[in-house]
């Protein structure tokens, strides 16, 4: 069986059959390499900062308090990704856990991304194509904020899309391959492990390869039957053991809530990275006209369209729950972002290339392309989060306050915090150079709707970082460890001995006493006695804060 690749357009860079040229190749290497460093600076950024928030805490959870036979034997109330869960108690046995070692997999998965994604092109879109969508997958926010957290969507996609390639490798040549057939079923099984979700956008593939059999009337049949018999018994192996130990943890998550229209419209402002309604309908027609070219020269970006509609088939069935919410249905279609972008990425270059026709202009078509791609990025950056994230100090990219919805207006966890208590205090400490101390507030709530840190950094312009009550007024709590070998958080402390504020640099201690709003935590004033009685007097007290001096000079 053959691919079916059309052929090039004659008038257009969309596609190319040739190769590129010798100073053409180069100019391509030059803008990837621009484009990775772009992306490798804005996932990095300020990434040693990072505070531990909301679902990252489900894996953490699951390490601390169970052993690897719990862990592989559910899918969780609260989810978690397995084999990462597995993959960090292992670690811990040996290492202590910090908050770089949870994240990195996906770290070094959202790199490899930047790289191999637009790399994969190569014979398949033109040199401007790419070039613009690696600037696109360097840019966008929704691949950054996943790319740098305790949750395994940046890994999945990666390997969904390694996996496409395998497929591809195996099925769609002059012969069929074995071994990446094999690849393809081995990284079925390892991501539909990692995250559920997964299975209808891996399917996508082989459905799609049986279609053209069938309408074909082509041979095939035997080939494409027996990876998919080892994809299903790969997906079997990693799926039906903790699904038959524990039916009730993804039944106790499904039929809850439902995908709505106003849901698909508010994810899309994340998927392209704006929180502005005419960038993201221009977004959508520049990216409507360039879908055609990608349809027709990228097998996998069928496949990808594909499973698109198969998960979100799946999520209208089994409503799971928060699905309703863009944020959750977004990331569970997160591999519909490169698709989007690379169709824009080819609208780009369509309209350029109709500008330079219609004009007749003399000018190089790639001239053309940054005459209409600029505006494109600008409008993107200037109606992106990414501005406001990467302000220093940050220590809190991933808060929902950033992340929930990129449109300010209808982000209820932006809106939320106003509501929470503030205090005078934060606004004195912007005096001081940016940066130069740090503030410890206990007690800390991981959902970060309840925890209001942003605004404090943001008014205070210092590094405010949780303060963990567990062992002094509490033996354990939801959301903190346990101060033992196991963990070495960089960006935590522990209440129970000065001497260890002192010695993370604390200036400040803080405790913090909010409003209680409905739906959140109770307020905990056995801890605040606690705190009194261990730290003696505040130097500061109003109604919503506590503040004790931690460092002599702060």
């Amino acid at each position: 069986m053959s691919a079916t690749i059309a052929a090039p357009d004659s008038r257009s860079d969309l596609q190319t059959a040739a190769p590129l040229a010798a100073h053409g190749r180069l100019l391509l290497a030059f803008c990837l390499i621009i484009a990775f460093a772009v992306g490798a600076w804005l996932r990095l950024d300020q990434i040693l900062a990072q505070v531990l928030l909301d679902d990252e805490w489900h894996l953490v959870h699951e390490i601390t308090y169970y052993h690897p036979a719990q862990i592989a034997s559910s899918f969780g109330g609260a989810d978690y990704s397995i084999p990462l869960a597995l993959l960090d108690w292992a670690e811990m046995q040996r290492l202590p856990v910090s908050e770089l070692s949870l994240r990195l997999p996906m770290i070094v998965a959202g790199l490899l991304t930047l790289a191999l994604l637009p790399l994969g092109l190569r014979g398949r879109m033109g040199g401007r194509v790419i070039a613009l969508f690696a600037l696109l997958l360097a840019l966008s926010p929704f691949l950054i904020s996943y790319s740098r957290i305790a949750r395994p969507y940046a890994l999945t996609l990666l390997l969904t899309y390694v996996a496409f390639w395998l497929f591809e490798r195996a099925m769609l040549g002059p012969a069929f391959r074995g071994w990446p057939a094999l690849g393809y079923a081995v990284l079925c099984g390892i991501v539909v492990w990692a995250h559920a979700i997964t299975g209808p956008m891996l399917v996508a593939p082989m459905l799609a390869c049986a279609w053209t059999i069938w309408r074909g009337g082509r041979t095939g049949w035997r080939h494409l039957i027996a990876t998919a018999m080892l994809a299903a018994l790969a997906m079997g192996l990693a799926v039906l053991p903790p699904l038959l130990n524990d039916p009730g943890a993804l039944a106790g998550k499904s039929g809850i809530d439902r995908v709505t229209w106003d849901t698909l419209y508010a994810a899309s402002f994340l998927w392209f990275g704006t929180d502005s309604r005419v960038v993201l309908y221009g977004c959508v027609v520049t990216a409507a006209l360039g879908f055609g070219s990608v349809w027709r020269a990228v097998p996998i970006a069928r496949w990808a369209a594909l499973g698109v509609v198969l998960t979100t088939l799946a999520l209208l069935v089994a409503r799971p729950w928060w699905v309703d919410k863009p944020l959750a249905f977004g990331r569970y279609l997160l591999p519909v972002v490169p698709l989007l972008l690379l169709a824009a990425s080819a609208g780009v270059v369509r309209i350029a290339d109709a500008l330079h026709r219609a004009t007749r202009s003399k000018r190089a078509g790639a001239a053309w392309t940054l005459a209409v791609a600029v505006p494109v990025l600008a409008a993107l950056w200037l109606t992106s989060p990414l501005r406001e994230i990467i302000a220093q100090p940050n220590s809190y990219a991933e808060h929902s306050y950033f992340q929930y919805d990129y449109r300010k207006g209808y982000n209820s966890a932006r809106l939320g915090t106003g509501g929470i208590s503030n205090s005078p205090f934060w606004k004195t400490l912007s005096a001081a150079e940016p940066g130069s101390l740090t503030v410890a507030v206990a007690p800390f709530r991981y959902a970060s709707f309840e925890w209001p840190a942003p605004i404090w950094e943001r008014e205070s312009r210092q590094r405010v970082i949780p303060a963990y009550l567990w062992g002094t007024c509490t033996q354990g709590r939801h959301g903190e460890v346990p101060e033992n070998a196991r963990f070495a958080l960089r960006n935590a402390v522990h209440l129970r001995d000065r001497s260890t504020l002192v010695a993370h640099g604390v200036d400040y201690l803080a405790y913090f006493r909010p409003v209680t709003l409905p739906g959140m935590s109770s307020p905990l004033p056995e801890c605040e006695a606690w705190v009194r009685e261990h730290y003696g007097p505040p130097d500061y007290e109003d109604d919503a804060l506590v503040v004790w001096r931690i460092r002599a000079g702060s």
